[in-house]
């Protein structure tokens, strides 16, 4: 055998899978209502028994101890949980969570006036989205009970998002999301991880909540996620660890009055009262949209070129954002060949396809006329093609309420400390530089390490403490923490890291020195593509006979032949797309496609064999006799070596931007009747570009986008191919608008302003200077003001070239741990903060702008040196400083 250690097939499966279903035939109606959803949960389960071996034997333990609601509620999460969930957590740890769930229904007060169905969806699961589930609710019910027991569910909620700010605050991080221990650990996270902490808190305490998120705004390049919580029969929505006074209040209302689509998942057959975006037998995308914007209702027809309707067509209905036409969501076609949706009143681009064959219309969601779409099977070549993408119209602001917000304002300070005293207890420098002269290791180097491991810095103390005891492998110590993601630093135990490194020797050799940084990078490191860091090589190891081993270092495609064999690709039931550990892909024998990717990556390394997936495509690929190799699991023929080759080239046209990837251009590569975009780096600009990129032969896609001072879009579709052996040299060319900046007003240049640190009153005309004036009216606790301080950051080196006087004005009650010259060191070095005494240069703002009032912050406007207003933003705007920069530049 080349296999040993197998998952021994000695469980009674009949005898078993029979005592199961006795259990729930015992119950039924203990929990659930509806006996036709009864009966699709049960036959769920069932499918669920005959693939998870794995569970069985932990399922009948968990089931004898189990009240008759907890066995049915295990049965619900086991029918239509994720595949990943099934792989990776015990019984018993799902049967804690659904215990804790059932105890908070029967200790708060409205345990008993929640549905039985909203209780089931929004309650009982422990999962929120795509995050790590871990030991929440266990760790944190107590606390959160004895904090709101006696209180109202609508005053719960709100004092729950407190204790939630108090916790965690905002700054963006890498896609990966974090478990909500973890995210309090490191007391930050994006949207997508404070609303998945907000809602596990929540359901913690019993009040049914969800993770609304828009996929992609029109309005800017972002997207955004929040909570709605289900308060006495109604839906209401929060900022997460954003609280105000009032819920249906965030600074994210109006941005969401213009959004084309908002959506959540639920898990199982959700039979609730919103519009379906897509059912499947494991889980419900509902829309709720009209929940915060004006939608419309649209119906498309695919029809080929006979128009003949087409039943099985998908239609992506895509977004331009990143600069690229992203997919907001997608509909199969009826028998009618027909689908509809209800999204926002902007233009989107609508692209159908089957098979090989496609066709694609852009549209204005506002016009009346029907829309249909004709297949083709011929993707198009050296087609360039303009479109201008407009958002939904901005509507008046909505009037807010100013009752509650001084009290309010008073509690987020006072939390803002109690979070910055939590900051207080990590690692400092001095005790760094002192930890380092001990281990005889670089102090800047490991200053630099545990900084960037916040409320986790003991465990990579502890992995460099460990490391450093043994002279070789205390060698590694820096490179394996360089080779995972900071986030992994921040939420990585040391036994994980060191298992990784005691256990990449293993099948390695002796590695000449000068290929430490390959051997680190594609054999040592844990990581191979966004999942979490679990222990696997030593496992993986006792798995195979030596002599197999032996044999796939000679020859790695054995181990790809072995995967192929071996594990079975199930493209359906991991739709949280949360990659499966690599423990569990071999001990399920089941897999998504990516999760066996990874897999397989992992498995080379385990081996001693160098591994990757492959930067642009996220190809599989294995490293032998001194190249890259594909593993190719998807092709049936041996893979083609043909190449062909793009070179993109700056356009001859000035910018005053240099255009970058995920910015202004995407590059996109034709399969299966879509455009997919090739992950090359974030930000990279196109004078970057400077090789050309090897790519296989086939059709092409270049996008271009020039986001307007409105929102607006002048995109450019440029459609090529690359012939085998071909070099074709694709210029990255923006669209250019032929209207006139706008002039919004002219500013009094003899008002005065009071700087922020010394209070000193000086006037905007002894400040102004030739080249005119950037100010910024900010609120440093909210997650708009923090987006435009990192933009202004990225282009610290473009506003100090141009040198002219730069403005920030901070209110005074802000607290000093959300306000310090050290958070905002990054900003241009010409910047002066000030203070605006009662708003009242904003006030003028609004008034030479013809605005009333203004909502949220930040606000920014630059003004000439004649007070002339020409560039203005108000609120949520991803790109803020880049139209600056055009305005000045």
């Amino acid at each position: 055998m080349q296999i040993r250690g197998l998952y021994l097939h000695t469980l009674k499966t009949a005898v078993i899978s029979a005592i199961l279903l006795s259990f729930i035939s015992c119950d039924q109606g203990a929990f659930f209502t509806g006996n036709l959803y009864m009966e699709k949960i049960e036959t769920q389960f069932k499918n669920r028994l005959q693939s998870s071996e794995i569970r069985k034997k932990e399922l009948t333990d968990i089931f004898e101890k189990a009240t008759a609601d907890e066995r049915e509620g295990l049965m619900f999460l086991y029918a239509f949980m994720p595949l990943n969930d099934l792989a990776d957590y015990s019984a018993d740890y799902v049967f804690e969570n659904v215990r804790i769930a059932f105890e908070a229904r029967d200790t708060f007060s409205w345990g008993s006036k929640i549905p039985d169905e909203i209780f089931m969806h929004f309650v009982l699961p422990y999962r929120v989205n795509n995050e790590n589930p871990d030991n929440f609710r266990s760790s944190y019910y107590k606390e959160l009970r004895d904090r709101v027991v006696h209180l109202s569910m609508r005053e719960a909620v709100l004092e729950l998002n407190h204790w939630c700010h108090e916790k965690v605050t905002y700054k963006s991080t890498d896609s990966r999301t974090s478990a909500p221990l973890s995210t309090i650990k490191t007391a930050f996270g994006r949207c997508g991880e404070e609303s998945t902490f907000t809602v596990a808190a929540l359901r913690t305490i019993g009040i049914p909540a969800r993770q609304c998120y828009t996929p992609r705004w029109a309005h800017c390049d972002d997207n955004h996620a929040w909570v709605e919580a289900w308060v006495d029969g109604k839906w209401y929505y929060l900022g997460a660890c954003e609280p105000e006074d009032e819920l249906n209040k965030a600074w994210f209302t109006e941005p969401a009055r213009r959004a084309m689509l908002v959506h959540t998942k639920v898990i199982g057959f959700y039979p609730g009262p919103e519009e379906i975006v897509r059912q499947t037998p494991l889980f419900t995308e509902i829309n709720v949209t009209h929940n915060y914007a004006k939608t419309k209702k649209i119906v498309v027809s695919v029809v080929d070129s006979h128009n003949v309707k087409i039943q099985g067509a998908e239609v992506q209905f895509r977004l331009y954002n990143y600069a690229e036409f992203y997919p907001i969501a997608q509909k199969v076609t009826d028998a009618n060949g027909s689908c509809f949706i209800s999204v926002g009143l902007g233009d989107l681009l609508i692209w159908a396809s089957k098979d090989d064959a496609f066709g694609y219309k852009k549209i204005s969601v506002a016009d009346p006329d029907p829309i249909i779409i004709t297949l083709n099977g011929n993707a198009p070549a050296d087609i360039t093609e303009d479109y201008d993408f407009i958002p939904p119209i901005q509507p008046e602001p909505l009037p807010v309420s100013e009752e509650g917000k001084r009290d309010n304002e008073r509690r987020l300070k006072l939390e803002d400390q109690m979070r910055g005293d939590y900051e207080a207890t990590f690692i400092t420098k001095k005790a760094a530089f002192k930890l380092a002269s001990r281990l005889k290791l670089d102090g800047r180097k490991t200053w630099n390490i545990l900084e960037k491991s916040r409320g986790n810095w003991q465990e990579i103390s502890n992995f460099m403490t460990q490391a450093a005891s043994d002279s070789i492998k205390k060698q590694f110590t820096f490179p394996l923490l360089h080779a995972v993601s900071e986030k992994d630093l921040r939420d990585t135990p040391a036994d994980i890291l060191l298992s990784h490194l005691i256990n990449s020797f293993k099948y390695s050799g002796n590695l000449p020195v000068s290929q430490k940084f390959f051997f680190v990078k594609f054999v040592m490191n844990p990581r191979v593509g966004n999942e979490i860091i679990r222990p696997y090589k030593a496992f993986l190891q006792e798995q195979f006979e030596k002599d197999f081993i032996k044999k796939a270092h000679k020859d790695p495609s054995l181990v790809k032949q072995w995967v192929a064999e071996n594990i079975k690709i199930n493209t359906t039931d991991n739709y949280y797309k949360v990659p499966i550990t690599p423990v569990g892909v071999f001990q399920m024998k089941m897999a998504d496609t990516d999760s066996r990717d990874i897999f397989f990556v992992a498995l080379c390394r385990s081996l001693g064999i160098p591994a990757r997936l492959e930067p642009a495509y996220l190809e599989p690929q294995y490293f032998s006799k001194g190249q890259w190799i594909d593993a190719d699991f998807e092709k049936k023929i041996a893979p083609s070596s043909a190449k062909g080759y793009i070179k993109l080239k700056p356009s001859a046209r000035e910018y005053k931007i240099i255009p970058t990837y995920y910015t202004h251009f995407t590059l996109e590569r034709f399969s299966k009747g879509k455009y997919v975009t090739l992950d090359y780096e974030e930000g990279k600009k196109v004078t970057d570009f400077t090789n050309a990129l090897e790519v296989e032969p086939g059709s092409y896609l270049l996008v271009t986008g020039n986001r307007q001072p409105d929102g607006s879009v002048l995109s450019r579709l440029k459609f090529f191919t690359v012939k085998e052996n071909e070099t074709r040299e694709i210029p990255v060319d923006l669209r250019q608008s032929a209207v006139k900046p706008l002039v919004y007003g002219t500013m009094e240049l003899d008002t005065t302003i009071e700087t922020y640190l010394d209070e000193k009153e000086i006037k905007l005309s002894e400040l102004v200077g030739d080249k005119g004036m950037i100010i910024g009216w900010l609120d440093p606790r909210k997650e708009p003001t923090r987006h435009v301080l990192v933009e202004l950051a990225q282009w610290k080196k473009k506003f100090e070239e141009w040198n002219g006087t730069f403005i920030l004005f901070v209110p005074k009650d802000k607290s000093r741990t959300s306000f310090t010259e050290k958070y905002f060191q990054e900003l241009p070095v010409q910047r002066i903060f000030a203070v605006d005494k009662n708003n009242e240069l904003l006030q003028m703002v609004g008034e030479k702008t013809g605005r009333t009032a203004f909502r949220d912050l930040p606000v920014f406007i630059v003004i000439t040196n004649t007070g002339q207003i020409i560039c203005f933003s108000e609120g949520y705007r991803i790109g803020t400083a880049e139209l600056i920069l055009k305005a000045i530049l």
